[in-house]
C-alpha cells in the first residue's frame, strides 16, 4: 500500500470526482475497456492495513492527549446550554408582555410556578458550572492518570486564582450550588417598576433568605456584603457565563499552540486512515458493480469518512454530478480543525474538529 502522501491524498481524490461524475453504465463500460479492478484479496488486505493504521492512532500519544482536552467540551456544552435554558426564562419573564397577566393576583398560581421553574433551571445551572469546573481542572492540571500526559501551561495557574479562586462572583456562584442543592430550593422574586410606558421586571433573588445560610465562606460573602439589595439573578449568571467562556476559550487556544506538533502528528495519522478507508470504499463499490451488485449507494463509498450533515448536503437534488464531485472532495479536503472554541452568550458552543468522522477500530466494526 503506498505511503500516505500529497500523491497519494491527490490520487485518491481523483478517484473521487472520478467515480462521481461517471454514472453506472459508464463505469462498466470503463471497465471493458481495460479498468482493472481491485479483488476481493486485496480488498481483505487493504482492510487489514485500515485496522491496523486504526491501532496505531488509538495508542498514539498525542491522540489520547487530544481526546482527553476534547472531552471538556462536553461539560462546556451542558454548562452553556443550562445557562441558555435560565436565560431565556428570565428574559421571558422580565419583558415577554405574553406573560404579563400571571402577575395580576388571581393568576398568583401561575406565577408560582413560573418561579418553581427558574428554580429548576437555577439548579441545573450551578450544578454544572461546578461540574465544568472540576472537569476542566482535572484535565487541564494533568491531575491522577492525567499527569504524564497533561501539565498546566505558563500563566494558566495564575488566570485561575485571579478570575476565579479569588474573585468574588465566582465563589458567590460556586456556593450558590452548595445552597441549591444541599440547603434549600431559593426564593424567587420579581421587582416590577413602571417605564417607558410599561411595566419592567427584575427576577431577583431575595438577599434576605440567603443570608440565613452560614456556609457562604469568606468570599462569597464578601460579595453579599456588597449588595444593597436582591440579587439580579439574571445579571450575575450572565457575568459569570460569559467568564467561563471567555476562560476555556483562551485556554483551548492556548493548547492549539503548546500542543501544536502533537496535534499536527494525530491529525496527519488520521487523514491517513481516512484516506485509505475512502480508498477501500470506492474499490469495494466498483468490485460490487463488476459483478452485477447495484443496491449501494454511489455516494456510500463516504461512510465512515463525512458526516450526516455532509451526506445531506451531497444529496441536494438540485446538484449536478460535477457539482456533486466537487462538494464531495470539498468536504472531504477539510481538515481536521482545531479544539473546541467557545462562542459568545448568543451562539452555542462551536466544534472545531469533527469527530463525526470516525476513524475508529469500533466505528468500523459497527
Amino acid at each position: 500500500m503506498e505511503a500516505f502522501s500529497s500523491k497519494g491524498y491527490i490520487k485518491v481524490l481523483c478517484s473521487v470526482q472520478m467515480f462521481l461524475k461517471t454514472d453506472i453504465l459508464k463505469l462498466i463500460i470503463f471497465k471493458k475497456r481495460g479498468r482493472k479492478f481491485v479483488q476481493e484479496e486485496e480488498l481483505i488486505s487493504m482492510g487489514r492495513r485500515c485496522v491496523e493504521l486504526s491501532d496505531e492512532l488509538e495508542q498514539m500519544p498525542e491522540n489520547k492527549r487530544y481526546r482527553e482536552l476534547q472531552s471538556v467540551d462536553t461539560s462546556i456544552e451542558i454548562f452553556h446550554r443550562n445557562y441558555v435554558a435560565l436565560n431565556t426564562a428570565l428574559t421571558i419573564l422580565a419583558s415577554d408582555e405574553r406573560v404579563d397577566h400571571i402577575f395580576s393576583v388571581r393568576n398568583r398560581d401561575k406565577l408560582r410556578r413560573a418561579g418553581k421553574e427558574v428554580v429548576f433551571y437555577l439548579h441545573n445551572y450551578v450544578a454544572s458550572a461546578l461540574s465544568l469546573r472540576d472537569h476542566s481542572r482535572n484535565v487541564y492540571e494533568g491531575r491522577g492518570r492525567l499527569s504524564q500526559l497533561i501539565q498546566p501551561f505558563p500563566g494558566y495557574q495564575e488566570r485561575v486564582a485571579k478570575e476565579f479562586k479569588h474573585d468574588p462572583l465566582t465563589c458567590f456562584v460556586e456556593r450558590l450550588r452548595v445552597y441549591c442543592q444541599h440547603y434549600s430550593a431559593p426564593s424567587i422574586g420579581v421587582l416590577m417598576t413602571y417605564s417607558g410606558g410599561r411595566m419592567v421586571r427584575k427576577v431577583q433573588l431575595p438577599l434576605e433568605s440567603l443570608l440565613a445560610f452560614n456556609d457562604w465562606g469568606e468570599k462569597a460573602k464578601a460579595y453579599l456584603s456588597t449588595l444593597e439589595g436582591d440579587i439580579d439573578l439574571q445579571q450575575v449568571v450572565t457575568i459569570y457565563h460569559e467568564k467561563v467562556m471567555t476562560f476555556h476559550r483562551w485556554v483551548q487556544e492556548r493548547h492549539e499552540e503548546v500542543y501544536a506538533e502533537d496535534f499536527q502528528r494525530f491529525r496527519e495519522k488520521e487523514r491517513e486512515v481516512l484516506l485509505l478507508q475512502l480508498e477501500i470504499n470506492i474499490d469495494h463499490h466498483l468490485l460490487a458493480i463488476s459483478k452485477g451488485n447495484t443496491i449501494m449507494k454511489r455516494l456510500d463509498v463516504f461512510t465512515y469518512v463525512l458526516s450526516s450533515d455532509d451526506f445531506a448536503r451531497l444529496e441536494q437534488e438540485s446538484l449536478t454530478l460535477q457539482e456533486q464531485a466537487c462538494l464531495a472532495i470539498t468536504l472531504y479536503g477539510n481538515c481536521p480543525g482545531s479544539l473546541g472554541t467557545c462562542q459568545t452568550v448568543s451562539n452555542p458552543v462551536k466544534y472545531g474538529h469533527d469527530d463525526r468522522r470516525r476513524t475508529s477500530l469500533a466505528a468500523r466494526r459497527e
